[in-house]
């Protein structure tokens, strides 16, 4: 089987133009998809590093915030400490004021018996 040029030329004419436009299809397919791979691969990096960034300003503020709830709360514990003490010693000087009171209450009573008996027993 011979090729004639007219042959060829006919083969050359039929399958150039569509072995072309399957190259650019496929040459556009591959420049589309990695275009949006770039894309895409940017727009969740940018998405992703706002969320980095805000997870960690919010880890070191929780770590803030727990340090100072915790100086507070020892503080708080502390302060609970100190209006107990300051309470249990009120008390206690309550007591001896009220015991004091009542030793000078009853003194004072035998005082005026006393003098009321030294003064009816001169009158007689």
């Amino acid at each position: 089987m011979l090729v004639t040029p007219f042959v060829a030329y006919e083969a050359v004419r039929f399958w150039l133009p569509l072995v072309t436009i399957g190259g650019l299809i496929i040459k556009a397919y591959i420049s589309a998809t990695k275009k949006i791979s770039t894309w895409a691969e940017r727009l969740l990096t940018n998405h992703l590093a706002h969320i980095e960034i805000a997870t960690t300003s919010t880890e070191r503020e929780t770590k803030v915030t727990n340090q100072l709830l915790g100086q507070v709360s020892d503080q708080h514990q502390t302060l609970e400490k100190k209006v107990d003490s300051v309470f249990v010693n009120m008390n206690m000087h309550q007591e001896k004021q009220m015991h004091m009171w009542d030793t000078i209450s009853k003194t004072l009573v035998i005082l005026e018996d006393r003098s009321s008996r030294a003064t009816r027993a001169r009158k007689k």
